[in-house]
């Protein structure tokens, strides 16, 4: 019991640690075949690589409201949704094209929050959203339909009424 003593401590403390580099050098060096793994990813790079080249055009600004959206603060939530909100008028309907997947994501998510106010805030985004893009949102109403419809029954008055408005101005694009 107890700590070893004399040449098995000093041969323990020669002995080189362990490295996630040094791993991945000896395993990059010795295999020859490569395999797909999980998720697509082969080491460090993804497989796939002809979705990525679609949100290369995504606007910057744009891109990090949608990251911040997904903290977990209401507050920041609500700003990052009015300035969302804000953008989707601003900006064109082919700009805006290019993030409906990622918004859809986020959208899902984000009617289910606890906090009345994002909800609401998130119907309001979509009507912006839904006016800026216009018929573009066609091929996208399969995954956000469910969600949508089912957010005009919200126990909430004022969410409901902002989900009801979103899928009228909807009705008027198709």
């Amino acid at each position: 019991m107890g700590r070893e003593k004399g040449e098995a401590a000093a041969n323990r403390s020669k002995s080189r640690a362990s490295s996630s580099s040094l791993a991945a050098s000896l395993v990059s060096s010795s295999s020859a075949a490569v395999t797909v793994g999980f998720g697509g990813y082969i080491g460090s790079s993804r497989f796939d690589t002809d979705n990525t080249t679609a949100f290369l055009d995504i606007d910057g600004e744009v891109a990090q409201q949608l990251k911040r959206i997904g903290r977990k603060d209401p507050t920041t939530k609500l700003k990052a949704l009015q300035t969302l909100s804000a953008l989707f008028k601003e900006k064109s309907g082919k700009e805006l094209v290019l993030i409906i997947p990622q918004w859809g994501y986020e959208y899902k998510k984000l009617l289910l929050d606890y906090n009345r106010e994002v909800r609401r805030a998130t119907n309001e985004t979509m009507t912006n959203l839904v006016t800026a893009v216009g018929r573009d949102l066609a091929p996208y109403l399969k995954s956000l339909m469910g969600p949508w419809w089912f957010s005009q029954f919200d126990s909430v008055p004022e969410v409901s009424l902002a989900a009801k408005r979103s899928l009228e101005v909807c009705y008027h694009f198709i």
